[in-house]
């Protein structure tokens, strides 16, 4: 027979092995902080000091939190840092020079899903390579601040009081709203420097209300940028300033395609030039709309587009843009440096007043050509045309346009040895051209080609 026997649960051995996992597994919940699942670490900064992060890592915040003290709420201090917050809300307290998340000397940092207010330096300032999507910043000094290759998306920056993003170098910035950003000092919707991109934003109702030499853009973009499918509309100029305003400002060699650029305006009568697009040397500017731009100042410009030399301008519409002011030249396209090709555009209903002039193409330097447009409508100027060549300016091709009711003539050759053919223009009153072709002395017209 078997004798059975009763195990005694606790006793001997058994027992103490126990007692010895309870209290190593206490001390471990106590030693260690406790994450959130997949290595995420909890986080609740207090609002009296700096909520610091030394350790690289991802980090999820768990509450809202309003700031009573003037620091930065989250400050990074290595690199390689992810921060969820999770849908929550940080709360500055409006004043000192503080951000919602500082890392502006680390590297590697990623920032998503929440909102930050109040801040007055900057909602987030990062460093290189920052990652920053799904994010709501607003009525903060700067919006959003990063450096080199940064990567931001879906992003809404809105009501602050410096750029609502600003960048350096190799960044990509799309999905993005930046709207009603702007007071004292120059403003941008969107800032950055060279070899970037921006797609797909919006950037509106930015201004500057401070008098000075100040200005106001929906974007701007240093040389070798890539800008598309954007819409800057309604950024104001609206201080006494020698500024400008521009829906959007381009530098060298950059590629700005399929963009709406509408209703930006120099309001005070000491403003400067109110222009949707303006680039520097060697742009293509391709397939925009570019209408109501208008500026009020005395002898300054209203343009929709504006260039300098080597570019090619191509496919765009051009309607209504303005100089409102006493004078000052309202034009559709104007360019303002050599051997650039214009063609294929649409220019229509631009307006100057007093001194100056109405055009639907301005050219004002050598060596350009100018095709297959449609200039029509400009009436309210000193000297109407739907396509204008300045002076002096020499070796211009103008070829199979086609121009109707421009109240002084349909295409004005200047003075200095251009080139004119095959052009669709008319000579009567009413809808059509007053003068259909205006040759200078030594200009040539019907040149084989």
């Amino acid at each position: 027979m078997y004798k059975q026997t009763s195990a005694i649960v606790g006793s001997g051995c058994h027992s103490k092995h126990i007692h010895i996992l309870i209290v190593s597994l206490v001390f471990l919940l106590i030693a260690f902080p406790v994450f959130s699942g997949d290595g995420q670490i909890d986080i609740l900064p207090g609002g009296k000091a700096p909520f610091v992060i030394s350790n690289p890592g991802s980090y999820v915040l768990t509450d809202n939190v309003t700031m009573i003290s003037d620091v930065h709420c989250i400050d990074i201090k290595t690199n390689d840092v992810t921060i969820d917050l999770n849908g929550h809300t940080l709360t500055g307290t409006g004043s000192g020079s503080t951000c919602g998340i500082n890392g502006k000397t680390y590297d590697n940092v990623c920032v998503f899903n929440g909102k930050i207010r109040n801040f007055p330096s900057a909602g987030i300032n990062l460093q290189d390579n920052a990652l920053v999507f799904d994010i709501l910043v607003e009525s903060n000094g700067m919006g959003i601040q990063i450096n080199d290759g940064a990567h931001i998306r879906n992003v809404i920056s809105s009501n602050n009081t410096k750029y609502g993003i600003y960048g350096k170098n190799n960044c990509l910035v799309q999905n993005c709203v930046s709207r009603g950003n702007g007071g004292t000092g120059s403003t941008a919707g969107i800032m950055l420097e060279d070899g970037c991109t921006i797609k797909d934003c919006v950037c509106m109702n930015n201004t500057c209300t401070q008098n000075g030499d100040y200005d106001t853009y929906g974007i701007y973009a240093g040389s070798n940028c890539t800008i598309m499918n954007n819409t800057c509309s309604n950024n104001t100029l609206d201080g006494d300033s020698y500024g400008e305003a521009r829906g959007i400002k381009a530098m060298n060699e950059c590629v700005i395609r399929n963009n709406t650029c509408c209703g930006n305006q120099a309001l005070k009568t000491s403003g400067k030039d109110a222009i949707g697009i303006d680039a520097n040397y060697s742009c293509v500017i391709a397939g925009n709309t570019c209408n109501k731009n208008q500026a009020k100042g005395l002898a300054r410009n209203g343009c929709g587009i504006v260039c300098s030399a080597q570019c090619l301008v191509t496919d765009n519409i051009c309607y209504y843009n303005a100089n409102l002011g006493t004078a000052g030249v309202g034009a559709g396209i104007y360019v303002e440096g050599a051997n650039t090709i214009v063609r294929h555009n649409t220019s229509s209903s631009n307006s100057g007043k007093g001194a100056f002039n109405s055009m639907g193409i301005y050219i004002k330097f050598i060596g350009c050509r100018v095709e297959d447009n449609l200039c029509s409508m400009h009436k309210n100027g000193n000297v109407n045309a739907g396509i204008y060549i300045e002076d002096g300016s020499a070796d211009n091709v103008v070829v199979r346009n086609t121009t109707h009711g421009n109240i002084d003539m349909g295409i004005s050759m200047g003075n200095a040895a251009n080139y004119c053919a095959e052009n669709m223009t008319s000579e009567t009153t009413g809808i059509d051209n007053t003068t259909g072709v205006q040759m200078g002395s030594g200009d040539r017209e019907n040149v084989s080609f």
